[in-house]
C-alpha cells in the first residue's frame, strides 16, 4: 500500500463530506459510495497509477550532491522536451496523476508532446532514503535559505545563520499563476516574488474569486481556468534543446 495515494485520497474524502450541499437532508456521509476504481488507485503509488492506465510508466532514484536519494517517476517520451514536476508542501509526486487522465496535469503534458518527470523532495514516503542519516536524524528548519550547517556556518558563509537566496540572481525564465482565495500563497506574496524575480514570462490571476491553492492542481476547472493557458506559454517559449542522454544526473 503507498501511505502517500491513501493518505491523498483520505483528504479528497474529507472535502468531499465537509463540503457537500446542505440541500440534502438526507444525505448521510458514512452512506457515500465510492466508485470501486478510486479505492482501486488508493492501494497504487504513483508508477502503479500511471501503468494502470496505460502510460508508460518507468521509476529512478536521483542522488543529491548532499547526499539524499530521491525517487523519480517518468511518464516516458524519450527525445522529447523534458518537463520536471515538483510536488508542494506534504505532497508527493501522486498529486500530479491521481484525478485520472483525464483530469491530471501529468498526463495532459504528456499528452502535448512532453517528457514528463515528477520528483519527490526529501522525506516523503519515496525520498526517505539517505547515503549517511536516517529519518530519526533531526532535519534542518524549512527556510528560503541556504544549507544550515549549524556551527560549521561561520567557516561556510562568516556567519552563524545561513543567507537568503538573493531572487534577483535567478536567470531561469518563470511564469507565475495564482488565485485570489490562495491564503497559502496570496496575491501580495506573489507580487513581492513578481517584483524580485528578473525574467517572468507570464503572470496570471486565475479569473475565478473562490480559486484556491489546492485548485491549481485538483480543481474541476483548472484546465480551462489555467492549464490550457500554462501550456500555451511553454510553447511560446520553445523551442528547448531536446535532451537524449541525462548525463547530468546520477541514476542509482
Amino acid at each position: 500500500m503507498s501511505l502517500v495515494s491513501t493518505k491523498n485520497f483520505f483528504i479528497v474524502g474529507l472535502f468531499l463530506i465537509f463540503f457537500q450541499p446542505k440541500t440534502n437532508a438526507n444525505f448521510n456521509p458514512f452512506q457515500l459510495v465510492i466508485p470501486p476504481n478510486v479505492l482501486e488507485d488508493a492501494e497504487l503509488d504513483t508508477f502503479q497509477l500511471i501503468s494502470k492506465y496505460g502510460y508508460p510508466a518507468e521509476n529512478y532514484t536521483v542522488q543529491t550532491e548532499d547526499g539524499y536519494i530521491l525517487g523519480m517517476v517518468r511518464i516516458a517520451r524519450p527525445g522529447a522536451i523534458p518537463v520536471l514536476m515538483v510536488h508542494g508542501l506534504l505532497d508527493s509526486s501522486a498529486t500530479w496523476v491521481m484525478m485520472g487522465p483525464t483530469k491530471s496535469l501529468g498526463y495532459l503534458l504528456y499528452e502535448q508532446g512532453y517528457d514528463v518527470w515528477m520528483t519527490n523532495v526529501r522525506g516523503n514516503t519515496y525520498s526517505k532514503k539517505h547515503v549517511r542519516y536516517s529519518t530519526l536524524d533531526s532535519e534542518t528548519p524549512a527556510k528560503f535559505q541556504l544549507f544550515d550547517y549549524g556551527l560549521w556556518n561561520l567557516l561556510y558563509y562568516g556567519s552563524l545563520r545561513p543567507p537568503s537566496y538573493k531572487l534577483e540572481n535567478v536567470r531561469t525564465k518563470v511564469a507565475l499563476y495564482y488565485g485570489n482565495n490562495d491564503w497559502l500563497a496570496p496575491p501580495e506574496d506573489v507580487e513581492l516574488l513578481y517584483q524580485r524575480l528578473p525574467y517572468v514570462v507570464d503572470k496570471y490571476v486565475v479569473p475565478n474569486k473562490d480559486f484556491n491553492h489546492l485548485d491549481l492542481i485538483w480543481g474541476i476547472d483548472a484546465k480551462t481556468l489555467l492549464w490550457d493557458r500554462m501550456i500555451q506559454v511553454m510553447k511560446s517559449q520553445e523551442p528547448y534543446p531536446v535532451y537524449d542522454d541525462y548525463s547530468d544526473y546520477i541514476f542509482i
